[in-house]
């Protein structure tokens, strides 16, 4: 709930309220079950031409036909890698069996293995996801001896350069990303201003933004962020040093926060002189842009007002609805 009070006429305050555990109804989806690693490279000789060099163990995604888009890829070599070898260049991540597409994410090397997470969707159309429905991905790791190979820490590469593939799901399967937290529905887990925050400014200096800024605790499926699932209403407008009932609604058009407890209706904000703010719901829509941003550790769900500026003096409740998943 936010809560914006007017002190002065470049200063207001503002308290923002959520629903407990406001985010709910994930549907529950079973992890992909991949199939075995198959492929992988051999013994490969080191800068010198001799020894063994850099092998690759097991690709855990190798003709898999049904890879979920949020599905990261995982490499396993026989010892540790040099991070510094590992790139666009060396690990090469393309639509379509030939030189397509390349595709956009981030590598993490930990020791011996090498983790490729793509592009987590923000928007439903996916055209920001890094993978995409139906598609056929080639998987291509340089070896010797080429320079950019993949190497070891002890400077040896990758005996070999190797090819895979693997396909995604279809746009239409129920399993088109695999569920984070099995069984769990998402939660807010914090937002910014703090729920129960009596003090917010109402920006008005150029370039400066008001703001929610939602962090939940798993990802989301982009087609379910929507100004039908996210609510963001101005409930009461007035000034909370004065108590008198507007002629046009009964309603007092002042309020007084209470800010060491919570209002048991979410569309109030507690006992006043004369009683409380009882307040119809859903009275005046605010205009926001809704923006998901998603990493494999992190989902963020950002809530702007048109302009970039709550509304003054005004009482604001934010929902989030059971029809996000």
């Amino acid at each position: 709930m936010l809560r914006t009070r007017a002190t002065s006429r470049t200063l207001t305050c503002a308290r923002l309220k959520l629903g407990h555990r406001s985010v709910a109804g994930l549907a529950v989806l079973a992890l992909l079950a991949l199939s075995p690693a198959c492929g992988g490279g051999g013994g490969g000789p080191g800068p010198d031409g001799a020894g063994q060099g850099l092998v690759l163990v097991s690709f855990l995604q190798n003709g898999v036909g049904n890879l979920a888009l949020n599905n990261k890829l995982e490499f396993r070599f026989s010892e540790a890698v040099n991070p510094a070898t590992i790139s666009t260049a060396s690990l090469q991540i393309r639509e379509g069996p030939s030189f397509g597409r390349a595709v956009t994410g981030t590598t993490v090397v930990v020791g011996s293995t090498v983790f490729f997470e793509p592009q987590l969707p923000g928007l439903c159309d996916l055209s920001d996801s890094g993978f995409k429905p139906d598609t056929q991905y080639r998987v291509t790791l340089v070896g010797f001896p080429e320079e950019f190979s993949i190497k070891n820490t002890q400077d040896q590469p990758l005996r070999s350069t190797l090819n895979y593939e693997f396909h995604t799901r279809l746009d239409t399967d129920p399993l088109l990303f695999t569920d984070q937290i099995a069984a769990t529905a998402p939660v807010v887990t914090a937002s910014t201003p703090q729920n129960g925050t009596p003090v917010v400014r109402v920006e008005t200096t150029p370039g400066q933004v008001n703001q929610i800024v939602l962090n939940i605790s798993e990802n989301l499926d982009p087609c379910t962020i929507s100004d039908a699932t996210v609510l963001f209403f101005e409930y009461q407008r007035g000034d909370p040093t004065v108590f008198n009932l507007d002629a046009g609604t009964g309603r007092n058009s002042g309020f007084t926060p209470i800010i060491d407890a919570d209002p048991g209706n979410p569309f109030s904000w507690g006992p006043i002189a004369g009683g409380e703010t009882n307040l119809p719901p859903n009275q005046q829509r605010i205009r926001a842009l809704l923006e998901l941003t998603q990493t494999f550790a992190t989902t963020t769900l950002t809530v702007t007002p048109e302009f970039g500026r709550f509304p003054e003096n005004a009482l604001c409740v934010l929902q989030l609805t059971f029809g996000i998943k």
